[in-house]
């Protein structure tokens, strides 16, 4: 697996090593409408999100909630259009657009025949499927899940990237057309390794924003593909 190198406080990722964004799934109004309306509650609602997250020096505003929220939430949703479009009679969960109260996580994204699926979201223009360090054990397993105690394995964690307004304003919607690909996935086997190997980059590194968290990566030419 290729490891990136940091310049002067900068990630770089040789061209060679980078995948060009094709977006291969559709995502319909209604699609983008009921992500854009779960964001808002996240946001702004009654019910809103956890501002801390797992970060618990560095406290989200709404808007970066709102931003957050709306990304993860559409990759999800082209996820699983992708593979209900694909088989329709896949055992396959529907993505939840269940508003939690403030601290409560969810676990597992979606459920193929009985795996459990992490899907992580990026810009367009990512190549890098991050994992935050401290979300995850020694040994690969989701630290936080719904119930509170027993850490979770995530059968396949997925990148999805998404080309988008990048708005925190929910009218810029209305009328947007948003693209998105799954650009394939890691195993669990897979993230073991990438944690033996250490091959993580340190808070603070710029990507095209600099990282609030360490994070464990693989580039994208890295990944699975099915």
């Amino acid at each position: 697996m290729f490891k990136v190198t940091i310049e002067n406080g900068y990630v770089r990722i040789p061209s060679q090593w980078k995948k060009y964004f094709s977006p291969n799934v559709i995502l319909s109004k209604s699609d983008i409408s009921n992500c854009v309306n779960f964001a808002n509650q996240m946001a702004y609602g009654k019910w809103y999100h956890n501002p801390n997250a797992f970060m618990w020096d560095y406290h989200r505003n709404s808007k970066e909630i709102f931003i957050n929220a709306l990304q993860w939430k559409l990759a999800e949703v082209a996820f699983y259009n992708f593979y209900h479009g694909k088989n329709p009679d896949l055992e396959l969960t529907e993505p939840d657009f269940s508003v939690w109260w403030e601290g409560k996580r969810e676990d597992t994204d979606i459920e193929i025949n009985g795996k459990k699926i992490s899907i992580k979201s990026t810009k367009h223009f990512g190549n890098l499927l991050l994992l935050e360090c401290d979300r995850y054990t020694d040994t690969g397993l989701y630290k936080e899940p719904a119930n509170w105690w027993e850490p979770i394995k995530h059968d396949l964690i997925y990148l999805v990237r998404i080309k988008w307004i990048d708005s925190a304003d929910p009218k810029s919607y209305e009328n947007a057309d948003i693209q998105a690909e799954i650009t394939w996935y890691i195993t669990h086997e897979n993230f073991l390794d990438i944690i033996k190997s250490q091959q993580y980059i340190k808070k603070g590194s710029v990507l095209w924003i600099p990282l609030i968290v360490d994070n464990y990566y693989i580039c994208t030419k890295d990944l699975n593909l099915p």
